[in-house]
């Protein structure tokens, strides 16, 4: 768990604060790539999963 006013860490850009954190601080379900946070993840009501990435960072290939 990590909560918003903490400071440091070395897996996520600030920048991406407002798009992973709630109103209360608490940061919501999260996409890893390599060590860094790359995105968050939600299922809709229908059971169906989704994900959105962050734009501003290099993730390479995958496989």
């Amino acid at each position: 768990m990590r909560w918003a006013g903490r400071t440091g860490g070395f897996h996520l850009d600030l920048a991406h604060r407002p798009a992973l954190f709630d109103y209360a601080g608490n940061i919501g379900p999260t996409v890893w790539w390599n060590g860094q946070i790359i995105g968050g993840w939600a299922q809709r009501a229908d059971g169906e999963m989704v994900h959105r990435l962050l734009g501003g960072g290099a993730l390479g290939r995958i496989g």
